[in-house]
């Protein structure tokens, strides 16, 4: 009997699913040190080194080191710079969101990364194959839900493979006005602001973090100096700028950096910049605000003992390692794998009874209910408190300091298109335009819903239509008085472009490389694992018919403009909040089950921000939850076929 094989769409479904966590768990590796020192180039000049982070080394050597600018910093930028930077970052230890109990702003910010990379790594891994237009008389209604979803279907494939990148430049050149574009640009166009808004409306207002990152955004807003930003800018000659902007921006004034300059020293702390003071001042407030909670719960009659507490305090401080340990030994699973140091947090088998991190440090399963409770929460205020000093230390306070070079030198590549835009574009006009966006963002993002009215993602809609105007101005002022500035990121966008097609003068290119070795790796299965693996492969697939039928309908909603979109079109929006509602955190019991951060009582508690106050939209969140499509389980593919997957990538990465 003839083995089950892939067909070309199951192939392409498979490839999704692979790609999908092998993008998250490349960035999550980064909490290992030894992830950067395993990277390749540009990190390591020796080329037969085989990368431990396949996909993201891939997209920083195919796309990202060629970006202009970028491309012509010092030979020893990445490995001498960039480097030290990612490694200090790795050893300090940040925390995990099992151990909190709840989710985290970098758990946040990092799947939202992840959910982003992967259409690229999908798109040069895979190839973005040629088709039909959608419509071929090309006449879009930007009005029309289904002329919307295809014209940015038909835009993508004009980028790639037809003369889009051209015409759209010249356009750009020619007016700022979006109504002067072709009706394909104008839908496309009309797809990335809905799905623009859907993403702002999740992260800031129906996500359980978004009270929090609105936070941060709005406490840095604070403190950056606009109007001497402003004034800078308009000096008319671009030397002379640069040099202000340096000087307001990486200058530091101390007596450090006095002796320092004249000999008297070497070594002694110069203090910290403008970017860096904004940095640790905010992550400051959140600090004094983590201690007065904690100290609360100190002098809490039913929390834990001194004694405990003295012995959670101490786990904060253990090492990786020792904590791993911890919770290896409390999620009695399989959460740190023997091969390497990659972590596939969805072999935790949720269902299978655990003990907490909380009684695993105190080697006691007997704590009372609202002992444990703050025993956690306690655990939690340490941990963040930790989190924040460590990057205070790192990016602020670090001697040697490892930010403000790395700013130098990027700033010293980047001077000739600094000094081409200065020339073509009004940038203190510009400065005040992203100054009043962020005012805007900021104020409707603190709106309570406590009015007759929510928060919607129509509202993310009106606000990128009031304010669209800005961006369209300044590339029409780029193409049009940097023509040069403009050639250099055109040549830049074709060569991105050339790598998503399927065929390139002819010759083959990986997506049917991949289509074979997908194929191979599943034919080696077992019968059973094979026929489990395909039939994963099937739901995935159809899964992802459903987000976009899903996606299509959310469409529809929003443009009819009834102000009652909770939840936003986006397959993106979609992916990153499976990857959200996947993590895992510890049991909220001394003894219980280890939980997904998309239960409801895990999103509860992640609501509660650095002041201990219960923030967020819980009935957009509560929406979201019933309007989401949920993604199946592929446990048996990350199980089989992830290592397997990993070898392969990183063979590719040496071949392409």
């Amino acid at each position: 009997m003839a083995k089950q094989t892939l067909s070309p769409e199951q192939a392409s479904a498979l490839l999704g699913v692979l790609i999908h966590y092998e993008t998250y768990t490349e960035i999550e590796d980064y909490k290992y040190d030894r992830a950067i020192h395993e990277y390749g180039p540009p990190f390591q000049a020796d080329p037969n080194i085989k990368p431990a982070t396949p996909v993201l080394q891939t997209l920083v050597t195919r796309f990202l080191i060629h970006l202009p600018g970028l491309k012509d910093v010092p030979k020893d930028f990445w490995p001498s710079r960039v480097q030290p930077l990612v490694s200090a970052l790795s050893n300090a230890n940040l925390s995990e969101s099992y151990d909190k109990g709840v989710l985290g702003q970098r758990k946040t910010l990092a799947t939202a990364i992840s959910a982003l990379l992967e259409y690229p790594a999908r798109g040069y891994f895979g190839g973005f194959p040629k088709q039909e237009l959608q419509k071929k008389d090309k006449d879009y209604d930007p009005s029309n839900p289904d002329d919307i979803s295809k014209a940015w279907v038909d835009f993508r494939q004009e980028l790639v493979y037809g003369d889009l990148i051209d015409e759209l430049f010249k356009r750009a050149g020619e007016t700022d006005r979006l109504e002067e574009h072709s009706s394909l640009v104008q839908g496309a166009h009309r797809f990335v602001i809905l799905n623009l808004a859907s993403i702002m409306h999740y992260t800031l207002i129906a996500s359980s973090k978004g009270p929090s990152l609105l936070a941060l955004l709005e406490n840095a807003h604070k403190l950056v100096p606009y109007m001497l930003i402003r004034q800078t800018l308009r000096v008319g000659n671009a030397a002379t700028m640069i040099n202000g902007m340096v000087r307001i921006v990486l200058a530091k004034a101390s007596v450090g950096t006095v002796t320092n300059w004249i000999g008297l020293s070497e070594g002694a702390d110069e203090g910290m910049n403008l970017m860096q003071t904004i940095i640790s001042t905010v992550l400051g407030w959140d600090i004094n605000k983590l201690k007065k909670r904690a100290s609360q719960i100190e002098s809490n009659k039913q929390g834990p003992t001194k004694e405990q507490l003295k012995t959670l305090r101490e786990y904060v401080g253990l090492s990786q390692v020792e904590q791993e340990q911890r919770r290896s030994q409390s999620s009695l699973s399989t959460y740190f794998p023997a091969f390497l140091f990659r972590s596939w947090a969805l072999l935790i088998d949720p269902g299978s009874k655990n003990e907490s991190i909380v009684a695993t440090i105190l080697s006691s399963t007997s704590l009372p209910s609202t002992a444990h409770s703050l025993a956690l929460e306690y655990l939690s205020l340490k941990l963040s408190v930790r989190d924040r000093e460590q990057l205070i230390e790192v990016l602020c306070r670090r001697n040697p300091d490892l930010v403000t070079p790395t700013a130098r030198d990027l700033i010293s590549a980047y001077d000739p298109i600094i000094r081409a835009v200065h020339n073509a574009v009004d940038l203190a006009g510009t400065v005040a335009d992203a100054q009043a966006f962020i005012d805007d963002l900021i104020k409707l993002s603190k709106t309570q819903s406590n009015k007759s009215s929510q928060i919607t993602v129509e509202d993310y809609v009106k606000l990128l239509e009031k304010h669209q105007n800005s961006s369209h101005q300044f590339l029409h002022q780029v193409c049009k008085n940097g023509k040069e500035l403009a050639a250099w990121y055109k040549d830049f966008v074709h060569m991105v472009a050339s790598k998503f097609r399927v065929l390139d003068e002819g010759v083959p290119k990986l997506s049917d490389s991949a289509e074979a070795k997908l194929k191979a790796l599943v034919a080696d299965l077992s019968t059973s694992d094979r026929d489990n693996v395909l039939e994963e492969v099937h739901r995935h697939a159809e899964y992802l018919k459903q987000l976009s039928d899903s996606s299509s309908a959310r469409i529809k909603a929003t443009l009819e403009k009834k102000s009652t979109t909770t939840y936003g079109p986006g397959v993106y929006l979609a992916r990153w909040q499976a990857l959200l509602d996947n993590t895992v955190i510890t049991p909220s019991q001394p003894k219980g089950q280890v939980r997904k951060a998309g239960s409801k009582e895990a999103k509860e508690a992640s609501r509660t921000d650095v002041d201990g106050e219960k923030e967020g939209n819980a009935n957009a969140e509560k929406q979201v939850e019933e309007e989401a499509v949920k993604a199946p389980y592929v446990g048996t593919i990350v199980k089989l076929l992830m290592s397997k997957f990993w070898e392969m990538l990183r063979e590719w990465g040496d071949k392409t």
